[in-house]
């Protein structure tokens, strides 16, 4: 578990497993785009060192704009706004990071990267789940699905951009208006049966 959100649970005394709730929160989750082939050209040791600077890349920009990340997931991001500090503005801020993300991949891509991220905002079951043995502060629920669907979903869009994001109108909904995106219109995610609608942010 991260520190920064160890210090927030204990100042905020939301240390007891049976502290889970149901909240309305923005998931993102990022993936390296064809990291697999890259990977066959690298050693061991030198995929450790482009991962371990992909995360540190990622988990900076995430603090820095008051987002918790949930795990890493090969060569993906797993991260949440909203919890366990109420954040009303949890989409505006999760946007702000995907957009920094952006920013730094344009702008200094030593690493030669290719990101796709995935932004959605709805209701999740937060707190300490798992065992006796093992409890993680982590979310679960149909929203970090859609979030990872719409990740995935960006390899259909633009293959071959540097970065890619993808938000649902559920989060645009929360943002000031005027916030820049261009609309693809009603999508329908693998695994879901109702279409949703679409947002490109980067």
């Amino acid at each position: 578990m991260p520190r920064q959100l160890v210090t927030r649970l204990i100042e905020e005394g939301m240390t007891d497993s049976r502290n889970i709730e149901l909240r309305e929160m923005t998931i993102v989750f990022t993936d390296l785009a064809d990291f697999t082939s890259l990977a066959s050209n690298l050693s061991a040791e030198e995929t450790a060192v482009y991962l371990n600077g992909y995360f540190e890349m990622v988990s900076k920009v995430i603090a820095d704009r008051e987002g918790t990340i949930d795990k890493f997931l090969g060569d993906g991001v797993m991260a949440f706004w909203g919890a366990p500090s109420d954040q009303p503005d949890h989409a505006s801020k999760a946007i702000a990071a995907v957009t920094a993300l952006a920013d730094e991949i344009e702008k200094d891509n030593a690493l030669n990267m290719r990101l796709r991220i995935g932004i959605h905002t709805g209701k999740v079951v937060v707190g300490d789940i798992g065992s006796a043995s093992r409890m993680n502060y982590t979310v679960i629920g149909d929203a970090v699905n859609v979030a990872a669907r719409l990740q995935e979903y960006g390899k259909h869009v633009d293959p071959g951009a540097k970065v890619i994001a993808l938000a649902s109108g559920d989060t645009m909904a929360q943002l000031p208006e005027g916030a820049k995106a261009t609309s693809l219109g009603p999508v329908k995610l693998r695994g879901r049966e109702e279409a949703l609608t679409v947002f490109r942010i980067a």
